[in-house]
């Protein structure tokens, strides 16, 4: 590829599946025992950094998931439900969102979770000098982007503990999707000086408001976290300690699951899915992930420039038969946003239930019309 591409031609789109393996052990155990399991998960990588407002892989997502507690959380269904703040409202021109922190959110420390903290959090996103790179995110916050640029000092972001459970969080302009944001590590809280970066390597300094606090933690090696009992939801944890191991290579993984090592995989390599499947039916999960592979092709020249052409060559590509041949349980997509975003519905093609021949048919129609023929 010659250059960068500034348009994209969207001519096969495949949803990505997460496939791992998961194994019940215990059922039926009561509670107090249940505090003494230890779940140890397979995580494909070692996070390039735990500090939530740097963090941009998946590896650390998934720590930071029972680090921290922004104010609301995503639900298994993709849906958007309360965190720290237990309540919210959203004034009539969908600019200014008042949260009603819980009462009872405590950070690891035991000392109260406020609206404050969430406060410093999000002034420090967006400070010139933080690179984040989700920064892009809170955008919709009034005067983000000037105070990102220097313009502006992070005291006039849209960001106001009116008490210690109150936060209005002001917009520029109306984002329906700016609830969602807020459940990303990005928008965590912030606990005094839990901010200064040896907080997040030197596991006695760090102080979080998750599910989980840290045990400890090897670089390149595991992750330990144990049940942070000044958790809110405390009783409801239901597992003692998390153990994450940056296990690379998916066989090396899939080994070690089938040795007893791990609960959890990360994920399951192609060539051994289907046996899995058929010897551990059970335990084998593939679930959608928010994510896709497309071809793109530069729309600013020829032949693609066309857009008659581009419609011929979208609709004469078979996505189910690709998704078949690749044989990881992919779905086949017809748009940029995959399946799962919560409250997306996404715009249809004419086509796209049509059958094989109907579609080839106006396939060939879209074609002649570019100026193309069976030659």
């Amino acid at each position: 590829m010659r250059r960068l591409f500034t348009s994209l031609a969207v001519l096969l789109l495949a949803t990505t599946l997460f496939a791992g393996c998961e194994r019940a052990e215990n059922e039926g155990v009561g509670p107090d025992a249940a505090q003494e399991r230890t779940l140890r998960r397979g995580n494909g990588g070692d996070p390039g950094t735990l500090d939530p407002a740097f963090a941009e892989d998946v590896h650390a997502f998934n720590v930071l998931a029972d680090l921290y507690e922004g104010l609301v959380a995503t639900g298994p269904d993709g849906s958007v439900i309360p965190g720290v703040a237990e309540s919210w409202d959203v004034s009539e021109d969908g600019r200014d969102y008042r949260f009603s922190l819980r009462a009872d959110a405590r950070w690891s420390d035991g000392s109260p979770v406020t609206a404050e903290d969430f406060v410093r959090g999000l002034r420090r996103v967006a400070q010139p000098a933080t690179t984040s790179a989700y920064s892009f995110l809170l955008e919709p916050i009034d005067n983000f982007a000037a105070v990102k640029s220097g313009e502006k000092e992070p005291a006039s972001l849209g960001v106001i503990a009116e008490d210690a459970q109150t936060l209005l969080v002001r917009l520029s302009t109306p984002a329906s999707h700016f609830l969602s944001v807020l459940a990303m590590p990005v928008a965590s809280p912030m606990h005094g000086d839990a901010a200064m970066p040896e907080s997040f390597v030197r596991t006695e300094r760090f102080v979080g408001n998750g599910a989980y606090t840290f045990e400890s933690r090897t670089v390149g090696a595991e992750i330990r976290l144990r049940r942070n009992p000044n958790y809110w939801d405390a009783d409801n944890v239901a597992i003692g300690s998390v153990e994450y191991l940056p296990i690379i290579n998916e066989t090396a993984e899939l080994n070690r699951y089938r040795a007893g090592e791990l609960h959890i995989t990360a994920s399951i390599p192609t060539p051994s899915l289907e046996q899995l499947r058929a010897d551990s039916p059970d335990e084998v999960r593939i679930a959608p992930k928010l994510a896709l592979y497309y071809i793109a092709f530069d729309l600013t020249e020829a032949p693609f420039n066309d857009r008659a052409l581009r419609k011929a060559l979208s609709m004469a590509i078979d996505r189910e038969q690709i998704v078949r041949l690749i044989g990881r349980g992919e779905r086949a997509a017809f748009g940029i946003v995959p399946d799962g975003v919560a409250g997306h519905v996404a715009a249809r093609y004419a086509w796209q239930d049509a059958n094989d021949a109907e579609r080839m048919e106006a396939a060939r129609e879209a074609y002649s019309e570019a100026g193309y023929g069976p030659e």
